[in-house]
């Protein structure tokens, strides 16, 4: 990572073809013998035969190319050889030959829609933690954006702190990818351990500007309700950027907008700021900003499996019969 966010508490070939030579004199007068034959080269010199590929390597170029409809069986095909030879030979090559373009994705991949050495390492499952975890911290943006995504598709403890340094790293896309991965390991004992450390980078007076204001993002975006009190303190920051910040992680959290000034924010804090962040949402689709309607709705959505499918254009009124939906649907699975 060229930036470090503060640590949390790889046919064989015959004999080769006679050519000829394009060797020539260098200078008038100077002559070369030229020797040609299958294994020297053209001044008579032992030419190095290339290795053999080895029937593992045969076998990871086999699964390099094969199709995602194909990977999973290409992927068993691996498991008569040695896990740790395997691994580290996926993990040498990671991500190989990819099956999207990232520079055109309207929404992530999932962490098997990356390429087939991203579904081998989904297919060992907690076999993988320790590659992904040096892929996460060693290798630079576009491994980590990668490993970000496979780790979607595996839940282990271990995989929480490369991923939370990644979710504050320089690259914007690798956090977006870490993000969607933390959020998937969001039922594992040391995920409220991890967003704790994010909330204490958040207020660090000492920590880097650009940590703290990437924590506040990531905290609105991981949806951490107990991190409210801590956005508002920052509100109050002299530092603008983190000001900033603070306030936008507020709306994102939220989904209401009270401005930049902390008063407002805390009449609301007093009044609802003990309810549910479900709660929270279902009021913000009543909000007469469409931008706070349709973040609402897309975290409602994300979070209870219900797809409204409302259009972009969608009037207000369809919003508040969303709201009674989501209403009647928290009332039925809300915790008693």
């Amino acid at each position: 990572m060229t930036e470090s966010a503060p640590a949390p508490k790889q046919e064989p070939i015959g004999q080769t073809p006679v050519r000829r030579s394009t060797f020539r004199p260098r200078a008038p007068g100077h002559a070369v013998d030229v020797v040609r034959g299958a294994n020297l080269d053209a001044v008579g010199s032992d030419r190095p035969e290339r290795p053999r590929k080895s029937e593992l390597e045969r076998a990871l170029d086999t699964l390099a190319k094969t199709p995602p409809d194909e990977a999973f069986l290409a992927v068993e095909a691996l498991h008569r050889f040695d896990d740790d030879a395997v691994l580290a030979a996926v993990e040498e090559h990671f991500p190989g030959p990819l099956w999207f373009d990232r520079r055109h994705l309207k929404s992530l991949p999932t962490a098997i829609q990356v390429s087939a050495l991203g579904c081998a390492l989904v297919g060992y499952g907690e076999l993988s933690v320790p590659a992904l975890g040096r892929l996460l911290v060693d290798r630079g943006p576009e491994p980590r954006f990668y490993a970000s995504l496979v780790c979607q598709g595996i839940a282990d403890t271990r995989l929480l702190r490369p991923l939370g340094r990644v979710a504050l790293g320089s690259d914007a896309g690798a956090r977006t990818a870490a993000l969607a991965a933390l959020k998937a390991q969001a039922k594992l004992a040391g995920y409220q351990g991890l967003l704790a450390w994010m909330r204490q980078v958040a207020v660090g007076q000492k920590t880097r500007q650009v940590w703290r204001v990437r924590s506040l993002a990531a905290l609105a975006a991981l949806g951490d309700a107990t991190a409210l009190d801590v956005m508002l303190e920052c509100l109050g920051e002299r530092d603008r950027s983190i000001a900033r910040a603070a306030h936008d992680a507020l709306v994102v959290l939220t989904a209401h907008d009270f401005g930049t000034m902390r008063l407002q924010w805390r009449r609301w804090r007093k009044a609802q700021g003990n309810l549910p962040r479900v709660a929270w949402l279902i009021d913000g689709l009543s909000d007469r900003r469409d931008s706070i309607r349709r973040h609402a709705l897309d975290e409602l959505e994300r979070i209870s499996g219900i797809a409204l499918n409302l259009p972009a254009d969608a009037p207000r009124a369809a919003f508040l019969e969303a709201r009674e939906r989501f209403t009647r649907w928290w009332q039925t699975t809300a915790p008693r």
